[in-house]
């Protein structure tokens, strides 16, 4: 049992975290993300759950001889046909994980290796919170050599309440989902097992399923520290092609709409019960939460439409009114500093003035030796 005061070792940390790469072709991608872990010496057991088509990969990656510097499992699932076939590999590679806390990982991303290892402490040090994340970057790459490092213009707050409700009423307001959290894993297996068997046919409605539950489970953290870096529309990202294939207030047109919401309503609402400890139907209020969360997504699609002043206001004055909880002039200042601080590269060279006093710029230094690497083969 480690003292909540104590310092905790590295090597205890280390040991208590495993990144499940969750893969489904898009391999150049998956070479990329093993090649920057093997850089990094990532310290964390990682885990492949591979549901592609693409055969060749299996075999590099098992021969091990390419990436010496980090601890790897590769798992081989049927391919991720349909999103049952998908939620079938999660629940199941989750039960292939030994450690006590883990996370999602996607092959276009990259995690810091110091900004895993601070959510893991904050969470050994805070056992009544079920996830801990810093700051989540951006990589915004015009092509292979010109490309840019950022940070994302959503601002950081904390879900500390010590009622279940009261945390899923201010996450539906201001909503930032949990994906990519550290979170333990015995709470994320029950999630996953929950999804599988509900089989939703709405991504978007799993994604949020996920996310409150690990909000019932226990508070959130979010500090100020760059944690992952994401690239800013990946080709073939599953969620994008969910988007622009039909939108929020398209896809509640969909015959399986009823019941995905229905199954997430009810879930939900019996969790908010069981964890308060409360007999009270919660599903009232999970319903007021929803829709506000919903009639915001709907003004968002709906706006396409409009004119590009009409909709700039229009998706701006809903940021300020619902997302933002501490007002104009905070939101006003991270939409600029996510705009004007980044850390950027031209023809495979650090560029800008400020780029190398930027706070986060060691952080995504290795990052960049890697796509420049890449650039030249």
């Amino acid at each position: 049992m480690i003292s909540l005061t104590s310092k905790i070792p590295l090597s205890t940390i280390d040991k208590k975290l495993t990144i499940v790469l969750v893969i489904k072709d898009r391999v150049q991608f998956t070479y990329r993300w093993m090649e920057y872990a093997d850089t990094v010496s990532m310290p964390f057991k990682i885990v492949i759950a591979d549901g592609g088509k693409d055969k060749k990969i299996k075999d590099f990656l098992l021969s091990r001889k390419h990436y010496p510097n980090i601890n790897y499992q590769y798992l081989r699932y049927p391919y991720d046909e349909t999103y049952s076939d998908y939620y079938n590999k999660l629940a199941s590679v989750l039960e292939v994980v030994d450690t006590e806390y883990m996370v999602f990982a996607d092959n276009d991303d990259f995690y810091i290796v110091d900004g895993l290892r601070k959510s893991i402490k904050f969470l050994i040090n805070n056992p009544n919170y079920s996830s801990c994340r810093g700051e989540i970057g951006g990589l915004f790459q015009k092509n292979k050599k010109d490309f840019e490092f950022g940070i994302s213009s959503t601002e950081l707050f904390d879900l500390d309440s010590n009622s279940a409700s009261d945390r899923i009423v201010k996450h539906l307001r201001n909503y930032n989902d949990s994906y990519y959290d550290v979170c333990k894993t015995e709470n994320r297996r029950f999630s996953f097992n929950k999804i599988r068997d509900i089989s939703s046919s709405d991504l978007f409605v799993t994604e949020m399923i996920d996310s409150c539950l690990t909000v019932c489970f226990g508070k959130i953290k979010r500090e100020k520290y760059l944690y992952l870096v994401r690239q800013n529309n990946s080709p073939e990202s599953s969620a994008l092609i969910a988007e622009k294939e039909n939108d929020t207030f398209g896809r509640m047109f969909a015959e399986t709409w009823s019941h995905d919401i229905n199954s997430f309503l009810i879930l939900i609402s019996e969790m908010i019960s069981k964890v308060d400890h409360t007999k009270n139907n919660q599903i009232y209020l999970l319903k007021n939460g929803y829709r506000k969360h919903l009639s915001k997504a709907i003004i968002q699609n709906l706006s396409k439409d409009m004119g590009i002043i009409s909709r700039f206001f229009i998706l701006n004055s809903l940021k300020i009114n619902i997302i933002i909880p501490n007002g104009f002039i905070s939101f006003l200042y991270r939409k600029f500093y996510s705009i004007i601080c980044r850390v950027k590269y031209k023809n495979g060279t650090i560029a800008g003035f400020f780029s190398k006093n930027i706070w986060f710029y060691n952080d995504v230094l290795p990052i960049a030796k890697v796509l420049i690497k890449k650039s030249k083969t």
